[in-house]
């Protein structure tokens, strides 16, 4: 498990940010067939299955009093295998990971090749579209977008959760925009964060005096 982070607060809560298991478009990044995943709705392996379950096994103890998770395909079987009925949770579009838009589900050397999108490739200020607070895809979100979306979520779902432990069942891009949110991370170390599928982040919280929400 990640190790816990800590921040101070006026009440007890503790949130598991939960990357989904290891995915089918994970496993064939890995290997000849690249190409952009996004909110393109993919499956976990068996290899993922098998993490998520290892996990649920790892959590059974812990008394949870939400769990959100976000409504893909592949976020929805982690929270299936991790908590196996034993607590129901909350399915929102607000936790999904960040959009790509028009690239999703294409293969990345083909993208290249086509002249109305080589520029994301080639030219400077459009080819960190991945790791950007303000360029996009076509369609899609940038990591501002996903801050955005995250913001709506805390301040509609936990304005009166108190002294509770929560789960987020979640994606890479997201968990990194939550971390950054939240105050746990900066905007320098955002691009660079890992988030393991099926490892836990674990923040204490003494005080929901989160960004955003004060004011």
């Amino acid at each position: 498990m990640a190790e816990e982070k800590q921040r101070e607060c006026d009440f007890g809560m503790e949130i598991y940010l939960i990357r989904h298991g290891e995915t089918t478009a994970n496993a064939d990044n890995k290997k000849v067939y690249k190409y952009f995943c996004g909110q393109y709705d993919v499956t976990l392996t068996e290899k993922g299955i098998q993490s998520a379950i290892k996990l649920g096994n790892e959590l059974s103890e812990i008394v949870f009093n939400k769990v959100y998770v976000s409504d893909l395909a592949r976020t929805k079987q982690t929270a299936e295998y991790i908590f196996s009925g034993r607590v129901p949770f909350v399915l929102t579009n607000k936790l999904r990971e960040r959009s790509l838009g028009e690239f999703e589900g294409k293969n990345i050397n083909d993208m290249k090749e086509m002249d109305c999108y080589s520029h994301y490739f080639d030219n400077s200020e459009y080819k960190n579209f991945r790791h950007s607070f303000t360029v996009k895809t076509p369609g899609g979100e940038n990591y501002r977008d996903v801050i955005d979306r995250v913001t709506n979520f805390f301040k509609e779902e936990f304005e009166f959760i108190q002294d509770a432990k929560v789960a987020i069942v979640s994606h890479y891009v997201t968990i990194r925009c939550i971390l950054l949110w939240l105050g746990i991370i900066s905007e320098e170390d955002v691009f660079n964060y890992r988030v393991d599928n099926c490892d836990p982040i674990v923040i204490s919280l003494n005080e929901l005096r989160l960004a955003g929400m004060s004011g």
